[in-house]
């Protein structure tokens, strides 16, 4: 009889909750108030709204997914390697648009910052929970 995998620290939990508040928000306010954030960064809007929509709604939803991890971080481990996809995929899609001159605006390069950032962290959460995975 394996032994049960000890729960996650505190500091996890919230680590988790932050970054599923902060992907909620995000993809929310860019799924409903595009217009006017774009309008404020000064982006041209692209021709269809499809475009914003489907990748703040992946955003938005990505969020909810940390905000599952929160509540068990290790019951949930495998949602944290999908967030390590993500977190990979953005934030390697950033700084190349950023380095080729092509991004929309410097906030989606801080956006990836942040990003490569929560990438780290989850790293380390699967390294120090990888009896789990």
């Amino acid at each position: 009889m394996s032994a049960l995998p000890e729960p996650a620290s505190p500091r996890w939990r919230w680590l988790f909750a932050a970054v599923g508040v902060y992907d909620l928000v995000l993809g929310l306010a860019f799924f409903l108030f595009y217009r006017s954030l774009f309008d404020l960064l000064d982006i041209e809007l692209p021709a269809n709204a499809a475009y914003l929509h489907l990748a703040a709604a992946l955003i938005a939803v990505q969020g909810f997914s940390y905000l599952l991890v929160a509540r068990r971080p290790v019951r949930n481990v495998d949602l944290v390697l999908v967030g390590v996809v993500y977190k990979a995929a953005y934030s390697a899609l950033a700084l190349y648009y950023w380095l080729i001159d092509e991004a929309p605006h410097t906030i989606f390069l801080w956006f990836g910052v942040v990003d490569a950032v929560v990438l780290v962290l989850l790293l380390v959460f699967l390294r120090r929970h990888r009896e789990e995975l």
